[in-house]
């Protein structure tokens, strides 16, 4: 065996090597999170619930004659009891 033919089955196994390495490290990155994901969506639908619950107690509560204020408060506790009713549910199903 000549230098020469060494050398290129040196160069040839160490870019076969490296290819493999690239390729490992090419899938190895692109991995989905997709629970995590999933779970940021549900969390952040939750909290949009939360404030169109809100919103809707404090529009019908103003419009029972209550004073801002009361509005106020009976939407801020609406938001409360849905939130902490949407994030028990993704609680127990996670």
């Amino acid at each position: 065996m000549t230098t020469a033919t060494t050398l290129t089955t040196a160069t040839a196994t160490a870019t076969a090597t490296a290819t493999a390495t690239a390729m490992t490290t090419t899938t190895t990155t692109t991995t989905w999170h997709t629970e995590d994901t999933l779970l940021a969506m549900a969390v952040v639908i939750a909290l949009l619930l939360s404030l169109l619950a809100a919103v809707v107690a404090g529009v019908l509560a103003r419009s029972d004659g209550a004073t801002l204020p009361a509005a106020a408060s009976r939407a801020g506790a609406a938001f409360a009891a849905t939130l902490a009713l949407a994030t028990g549910l993704l609680a127990l199903l996670r």
